[in-house]
């Protein structure tokens, strides 16, 4: 046999050897591509910042848990209007449910629990949380029809617009916020104490009482919102 024919036949050979590898190794790239990007992406991300993570204050999903973070990314998505008698309703289940709440109003509601932890062993530390809505002129018709509550330690605080019709009850204290601004929410400075965990669930909706004065169809679908919220030292 030739030089030449051995020579085409192993070339052969590995032409249909790549022609099997190729599409694995392509699917394995996927693969790891949207894991990763599943993990680390997002339609919002609640974190703290590097200063705070330099000393040694983490984000977690669990309490008690040593996978302790600096960022966790949710997933937000399209969302229809609800009243707050409804989201009260679902209270119980959404602050007892660690991580994203995936209930019965998960349509009409972003939910997240979550535990922000200090790790120092003798160290105390002011925490604040700032709330920033990014892309705010893609929300601006709607974001007067926002509503963001945050609950930590049985305290529960809701942020509205300063344009929005104004509610109150005695459960919540509430707080405009300027849609105008970078940071729409800036919240009170909580001491956090050495090897400590506090718990905090977060939930943003649109109110669709306000919609429906507002002459505005409660049924229609609205944007998912881009939100970024970060826990800082206040010294």
């Amino acid at each position: 046999m030739r030089l030449s024919e051995i020579w085409n036949k192993k070339g052969t050979k590995k032409l249909s050897l790549l022609k099997v590898l190729a599409p694995v190794a392509l699917l394995t790239f996927t693969i790891v591509f949207l894991t990763f990007y599943g993990v680390n992406t997002g339609n919002f991300s609640i974190g703290v910042s590097s200063n705070a993570y330099d000393r040694n204050i983490s984000i977690s999903i669990t309490p008690d848990s040593n996978e302790n973070k600096k960022t966790i990314y949710v997933n937000s998505r399209n969302l229809l209007p609800i009243n707050l008698l409804t989201v009260e309703s679902q209270l119980d289940e959404i602050t007892t449910t660690d991580g994203e709440y995936k209930g019965k109003y998960s349509r009409n509601i972003v939910a997240y629990s979550f535990y922000i932890k200090n790790e120092s062993s003798s160290l105390s530390f002011d925490l604040a949380y700032s709330i920033l809505l990014r892309d705010i002129k893609k929300y601006q018709d709607e974001i007067r029809y926002i509503k963001i509550m945050v609950i930590s330690d049985d305290e529960k605080t809701i942020y509205q617009s300063s344009l929005s019709e104004k509610k109150y009850q005695d459960d919540y204290s509430y707080y405009d916020f300027d849609e105008n601004a970078k940071e729409i929410v800036v919240g009170k400075p909580k001491i956090i104490s050495a090897r400590s965990e506090r718990k905090y669930t977060i939930l943003f909706w649109y109110d669709g009482d306000e919609m429906v004065n507002a002459n505005i169809n409660k049924n229609d679908i609205l944007e998912s919102l881009k939100f970024q919220i970060n826990f800082e030292i206040v010294d």
